[in-house]
């Protein structure tokens, strides 16, 4: 195999390790710790969503049943990065947790893959919308970034025209902020597109 460029040796190397086992997990069918992310609850999330337990079915005025605004899990990302520094990849997986009204927040889970299966090392949960919602997380250099909208440039209570950039290092036990904060320009101002009440487009119906 001397003929090998490094790169290819590199890459075979890492195919050895299984970098890739953690892409086979079906991650839109599911079991996800939930209400506290490392508590013991669980809930199945299948097709890419979960929904809460209906308390009670709404009426109309003639007493007509329907089924109330969503409000659970969407499974809405999956980014594939060496976080750990063990020449495999872990999964971050975004889940949106809709409240039912204009309300969303997002969690990040990230997974490595274990002897057993898909094992959560970390969760993240970030703010409200333009209150610290997440506008995106993405790898570099073996650290997780993860940007969020800055409450202090809000435009209405959905949207901002600033971000926060946090980067995370894993420390062998969990992921920890390192370095300073920046502050940036997003793209759009919120992760969902809105109409100009601020509701979701993708609530209306």
């Amino acid at each position: 195999m001397s003929w090998l460029l490094p790169g290819l040796l590199c890459s075979f190397a890492l195919t050895a390790l299984g970098q890739d086992n953690i892409r086979n997990i079906d991650f839109a069918n599911f079991d996800y710790p939930w209400v506290d992310p490392l508590g013991a609850l669980r809930v199945r999330v299948t097709n890419g969503q979960w929904r809460e337990p209906d308390i009670e079915l709404l009426t109309d005025d003639n007493d007509a049943t329907f089924v109330p605004p969503f409000a659970g899990l969407t499974l809405e990302e999956i980014v594939y990065a060496d976080l750990t520094g063990d020449f495999r990849h872990e999964a971050i997986v975004v889940l949106r947790y809709d409240t039912g009204g204009t309300a969303y927040n997002y969690y990040l889970y990230i997974y490595t893959e274990g002897e057993n299966g898909p094992q959560l090392i970390d969760s993240i949960g970030t703010g409200e919308r333009a209150y610290g919602g997440l506008y995106r997380v993405y790898a570099e250099r073996n650290r997780m970034v993860v940007e969020v909208y800055d409450g202090d440039k809000q435009v209405g209570a959905c949207c901002s025209s600033g971000l926060i950039r946090t980067r995370y290092r894993w420390n062998g036990k969990k992921f920890v902020a390192v370095g300073k904060s920046e502050r940036g320009t997003p793209k759009t101002v919120s992760r969902r597109r809105v109409n100009p009440f601020g509701t979701p487009l993708d609530q209306l119906h």
